[in-house]
């Protein structure tokens, strides 16, 4: 697996947090607690790498 590089940011008009991996700049999570938000953009980064892995590998 990469090593990846994760920033939260709270939403100024909200209570929400965004999470987002450097990486992959386009890709963002959202959730209440800057906890959350994280463990949702790594679990999302992973679902991807998996997915981009397994591709590669069954052809």
């Amino acid at each position: 697996m990469n090593e990846y590089t994760y920033t939260t940011e709270r939403q100024e008009d909200s209570q929400i947090f965004a999470a987002k991996c450097n990486e992959i700049p386009w890709l963002s999570w959202f959730a209440e607690t800057e906890e959350k938000a994280i463990e949702g953009i790594k679990n999302i980064v992973y679902t991807i790498e998996n997915q981009f892995f397994s591709v590669h590998h069954s052809q």
